[in-house]
């Protein structure tokens, strides 16, 4: 246990003390932390044991070496003695935290959650978070959004987080002081909904019958919760098969065969019917077209008078085919329209528009249409 001191000659320290069964403590021999000989404001302390096995500590610092209030920020050590010494100090979250507490989620990443005070005030009436950006607990983002918020009239004091006991969800415990009532109660939070952040892939081709997805997030329920892909006027991919790795991964499998083309939204919902929605999370797309040439060398004197040329898409669709000499003179339109899926199969028989033959020379084709845009040399040798 990690816990903060401030003695009546106003010196800070955060200092530690063991228990064998969590009611019997003994305090350990000096101090965890302590800042311009105790002058610094130093307190809040939340402890983690990373992955690696070592243990980072979080916890609110006056940058000033004193205690002013608004001088304070998020600092954080680290321990590998099981939090008996500490590494030097460097800032977590540059920002005015009051009180502080940190959580480890399953994939190792840290999020700290704490109190802070509007510009100005000396009580604080929110609670922020901020997510690390990989398990090594460093690297923190403030989160957009308030966790917690209280009326201005109110103040926010102590702060806790714990895993829910369902243990796919988490509780923030905190202390609310009402001086109007002087009353100061302990109140709780509760995470409700999934926070799906992602899909992968992110898309797939409705010529496919399977694809398997993966879900990253938070808050995933145990048993695994259901999830399917929507897109208004058209059947919902729903998802089979699907596993809850963790609370934070699904997998599952979805046929998008046939789907129209398009942004679909991703929909998760626990077990216990509550459901979010991550906008416009994946994409039915289709596969590229493609353009196949046969005898791309016209030559009358050896018997071949034409050539001949397939063009495939997978999506319906306006398509051109065209033939330009090398230096972008149009010679002929083999084909101007729309175009259903399947394959086009045309000529071209080395003349103008005109009907008069081309010379003899290099001649490009030029073909666009559906996820087609292709490039394709003909000679013609008279």
């Amino acid at each position: 246990m990690e816990y903060s001191v401030e003695t009546t000659s106003n010196t800070y320290a955060i200092v530690s003390a063991k228990s064998a069964d969590g009611l019997t403590w003994t305090n350990d021999p000096g101090v965890r932390l302590q800042v311009n000989s105790g002058a610094a404001y130093v307190g809040s302390p939340a402890a983690v044991q990373l992955q690696n096995g070592s243990w980072r500590m979080y916890y609110v610092q006056n940058t000033d070496g004193a205690a002013d209030l608004a001088n304070r920020a998020v600092y954080t050590v680290v321990s590998t003695d099981l939090g008996l010494t500490w590494s030097a100090p460097t800032v977590a979250v540059s920002t005015a935290a009051l009180r502080l507490s940190a959580s480890e989620l399953t994939d190792g990443r840290v999020r700290l959650f704490f109190t802070e005070p509007p510009p100005g005030a000396s009580t604080a009436t929110v609670v922020l978070s901020a997510l690390s950006a990989d398990n090594s607990g460093t690297g923190f983002a403030v989160e957009t959004g308030v966790r917690v918020s209280t009326p201005s009239t109110s103040a926010l004091s102590g702060l806790a987080v714990s895993r829910s006991t369902d243990t796919f969800r988490w509780r923030l415990y905190y202390g609310e002081y009402i001086p109007s009532l002087g009353d100061d109660d302990a109140l709780s939070s509760l995470t409700g909904e999934p926070a799906p952040t992602a899909v992968s892939p992110s898309q797939a081709y409705n010529s496919v019958s399977a694809v398997s997805l993966t879900v990253t997030g938070e808050i995933f329920s145990t048993p695994a919760p259901t999830f399917l892909l929507r897109t208004p006027g058209q059947p919902d991919l729903i998802a089979t098969g699907v596993l809850g790795v963790n609370d934070e991964t699904l997998t599952g499998t979805i046929n998008p065969s046939g789907a129209a083309p398009g942004p679909r939204d991703l929909i998760v919902t626990n077990a216990d019917g509550h459901s979010t929605t991550l906008t416009s999370a994946f994409t039915v797309t289709f596969p590229p077209g493609a353009v196949t040439l046969l005898d791309n060398l016209i030559s009358p004197r050896s018997g071949t008078t034409a050539t001949k040329i397939a063009i495939t898409t997978f999506n319906p669709g306006q398509t051109t085919a065209r033939v330009f000499t090398i230096d972008g003179r149009k010679v002929a339109t083999l084909f101007d329209g729309y175009q259903p899926p399947g394959t086009l199969n045309l000529t071209w028989n080395g003349t103008f528009a005109s009907g008069a033959p081309a010379p003899s020379g290099l001649y490009v084709l030029h073909v666009t249409g559906q996820k087609i845009e292709s490039k394709q040399k003909i000679v013609v040798i008279r």
